[in-house]
This record gives C-alpha cells, sequence and structure tokens, in this order.
C-alpha cells in the first residue's frame, strides 16, 4: 500500500500546546515573552484558501504575540520543538515538513 504523503493526527485535548514561554533572542532583541502553538495548528502553503500560516487569527491560546505563524514562537510536536526567531514566519510544505522562512537582513522587528 502506498505511505500517505503527509501523515493528519489530531493533537487537540488535554496537552496540546498553548501558554508562553521567555526566549533569549540575543543581545539586539533580548528576552521576550514567546507564544507556544502545536504543530498540528500550522497548515501546508499549498492548502486550498490559505496563506499557509496558523489556521488561528491574532494569535494563539490567547496570545497576540504569533499571528499567523509570524514569529517569535514555539511551535512544539511529540518529539521536537522548533523556535521561530522574531519576523520569521513558519509554514509546512507539501509534506509536512516545517519550513521556516526567515526575515530579510536588516529588516526592523
Amino acid at each position: 500500500p502506498r505511505v500517505p504523503d503527509v501523515l493528519r493526527v489530531d493533537r487537540s485535548g488535554p496537552g496540546s500546546a498553548g501558554g508562553s514561554r521567555r526566549v533569549y533572542f540575543g543581545p539586539d532583541l533580548g528576552w521576550r515573552e514567546t507564544p507556544i502553538i502545536d504543530r498540528g495548528d500550522l497548515v501546508s502553503r499549498s492548502a486550498p484558501g490559505s496563506p499557509g500560516q496558523l489556521r488561528a487569527s491574532g494569535g494563539v491560546g490567547g496570545h497576540v504575540g504569533a499571528p499567523h505563524g509570524i514569529g517569535p514562537c514555539i511551535v512544539e510536536e511529540y518529539d521536537a520543538t522548533c523556535v521561530v526567531p522574531p519576523g520569521a514566519r513558519a509554514t509546512l510544505d507539501g509534506h509536512g515538513n516545517i519550513v521556516i522562512e526567515l526575515a530579510p537582513e536588516g529588516a526592523v522587528i
């Protein structure tokens, strides 16, 4: 049998991501309160009608720091954690891999 291109897992409910943590982004940006999102909240850039960022609008878990997958945010999954730096964008490619696009050099963050 064919292996699916993307494995879909329902990660909602108890244990799903939410809240925030303080993260240090170097001497220029310092410490920032950083929202935590679940990997399952990222959608594919190829999803119909989707810009390929977070499904939720206006932030996650009541936090307004990471609307539409724009960093800073922390993406958690069962076996890994990805930190999306300020100004970067987290999306999924067509196979479900996390893609982090960094802000252009010299961008105001």
